[in-house]
């Protein structure tokens, strides 16, 4: 990226001053992992059929992995997301509670067993 802008400013006399730090650290998690399992089982259990997909973003998940702990991240009916547009529903939000209360059950049976 910094390459490109250099290149980009040098056709048009310019020169770049890019400073690059990393902001969040990406993370993959193992499709079998008892995370993404609760995770998934919990969206099963209120009714969503789960997907594991790539976001290519950055959440609280990026910087809870960063320091050991387990995270998945789950999707919560946020739409235009990162933009003064962004918005969710009540209902979302109350979908969400309930997924949440899943997977806290589904943790702890897991923990008892």
């Amino acid at each position: 990226m910094v390459d490109a802008c250099t290149w980009g400013a040098s056709q048009h006399g310019c020169d770049v001053d890019a400073q690059v730090s990393e902001m969040f650290r990406g993370y993959r998690l193992d499709p079998k992992s008892e995370g993404v399992h609760v995770g998934s089982e919990a969206l099963r259990a209120t009714g969503h059929e789960p997907r594991l997909v790539a976001t290519g973003g950055g959440s609280d998940a990026n910087a809870l992995i960063a320091a050991g702990y387990q995270a998945v991240l789950l999707a919560n009916g946020t739409e235009a997301n990162h933009t003064p547009e962004e918005t969710v529903t009540e209902g979302a939000i109350v979908e969400m509670l309930r997924v949440c209360e899943a997977a806290i059950g589904l943790a702890a049976d897991a923990e008892a067993a």
